[in-house]
């Protein structure tokens, strides 16, 4: 598959920047997600508006970065940007949080562009992130995440070109320990997925670092009566074990169901027992399926469920800069919003906004928003500095700039003046150089119980 891959790179015209500073972004979204949550239905109207709130995101950070607007971002007003000449065009992707959708729909797009591609954006899913990140090292294109937190991101060659707006995983873990600990809760059980093994390794390591013992259960489909991955068994072990404290990291929220229903029949859903949810469940997701199903073990469950996040600014900050700029959107700009759409009238997963969208409280942001606003800035902020350099050196070529001018030899000269990048956004301060990867300091972050 790689070697047919470098094949098809070598017959593309040209990626990156235009001669005269165009560059365009390519943005991926879930905006069919399967996975999020409850039955169908809600698995797709909620994942529709999550994806729909950050294809705004990403276009308003495309239009205040053309305009060098500085409400949100205050560097945009620097010298080194305003007398750039880069300017931003976008396209937005359905990714489907699945592996084959993101490889496909990147791969259709690319060669629809005839490769006149300089980033990707986006992407939620951590596995189909890292094959957004494979693409673009085999493409030669700068690709940043704003909401997946796979550490496997990193500087290696497979993912050479890739960073994180997001936290990494090992923040959140970190997070989550810390706070169960402050509130004595050092004994933990982890029930989770068969497919989530790299979430043991995380809060394992984060229980050992923060003095917490951190036990393990998996359940897994078929969700047998009894056996390997049963649920009931699972839940009758945690009993066993005298634990009280339990993370439940499941592959699919609606797995919730059925751990809901084994700890009802062992009678471990009560107030005695600290349930938190982790990794895919977003709490608003279980509560759209709670809706839908009242009485269900699961409404008992999410009743006294926590769950521990990256929170955007705008979640408790009513003076927030993007929550500001947000409502302002106006009608014009809904128009441009509903022509950048992915997903065809009439189809699953489409969203038309009407006119008065962003002064109707109930659109308020979603998830990760403000970190899309960033991503898609970062990268224009970074093909800024790499086309000054390539105009100071005379030559609209990054391969010609002499060796010493890039932060990392060998690697692509957009990304390394992106990966460099310092800067105050919606999401708070900016810095790609922290750790092990390329990804933000975790003191810029606010999390969330």
């Amino acid at each position: 598959y790689y070697l047919n891959l470098q094949y098809r790179v070598f017959r593309l015209l040209k990626m990156g920047m235009g001669e005269d500073g165009s560059c365009h972004i390519a943005a991926l979204l879930p905006f069919t997600e399967f996975g999020m949550g409850g039955n169908r239905i809600n698995q797709q109207r909620y994942a529709t508006q999550h994806a729909f709130s950050n294809m705004a995101a990403a276009l308003m950070a495309m239009e205040d970065f053309n305009a060098r607007d500085s409400r949100i971002v205050p560097e945009l007003s620097d010298d080194e940007f305003t007398e750039c000449d880069v300017k931003l065009s976008l396209s937005v992707l359905d990714d489907g949080s699945s592996n084959d959708f993101t490889v496909s729909n990147l791969l259709n797009h690319i060669n629809d562009m005839s490769g006149e591609i300089c980033g990707i954006a986006g992407v939620n899913d951590n596995f189909a992130a890292r094959e957004a990140a494979v693409l673009g090292a085999a493409f030669d294109v700068p690709y940043i995440t704003h909401a997946a937190e796979t550490s496997k991101i990193s500087r290696t060659p497979l993912f050479r070109l890739s960073a994180k707006i997001s936290a990494d995983e090992f923040f959140r873990a970190d997070a989550l320990i810390k706070y169960l600990a402050s509130i004595g809760r050092t004994h933990i059980m982890l029930v989770y997925s068969a497919v989530h093994e790299d979430i043991i390794r995380v809060i394992t390591l984060a229980g050992k670092e923060n003095g917490v013992d951190v036990r393990t259960e998996i359940f897994q489909p078929p969700f047998a009566s009894t056996g390997v991955g049963s649920p009931l068994d699972a839940m009758r072990r945690v009993k066993e074990s005298g634990f009280r404290t339990i993370v439940l990291a499941p592959a699919r929220v609606p797995h919730l169901v059925y751990i809901a229903q084994a700890a009802q029949d062992v009678g471990i859903d009560t107030d005695e027992y600290l349930w938190f949810a982790y990794d895919v469940v977003d709490l608003d997701i279980i509560a759209e399926s709670v809706k839908t199903q009242p009485g269900d073990p699961l409404d008992n469950l999410y009743s006294g469920m926590g769950s521990v996040r990256t929170l955007d600014g705008f979640a408790f900050k009513d003076d927030d800069a993007f929550l500001q700029a947000w409502k302002e959107n106006d009608e014009e700009f809904v128009s441009r919003l509903n022509t950048l759409n992915p997903i065809a009238p009439q189809m699953p997963g489409f969203i038309f906004a009407q006119p008065n969208y962003f002064q109707d409280e109930r659109n308020f942001p979603i998830l990760f928003s403000s970190f899309m606003y960033d991503t898609v800035v970062a990268l224009g902020m970074g093909a800024c500095r790499a086309r000054n350099i390539m105009i100071n050196n005379g030559t609209s070529s990054p391969l010609q700039i002499p060796q010493q001018v890039n932060f990392n030899p060998g690697l692509n000269l957009q990304y390394n003046e992106t990966v460099k990048l310092q800067f105050q956004g919606a999401s708070g301060m900016v810095n790609l150089l922290d750790g092990f990867s390329y990804t933000r300091d975790i003191d810029t972050f606010t999390f969330g119980a």
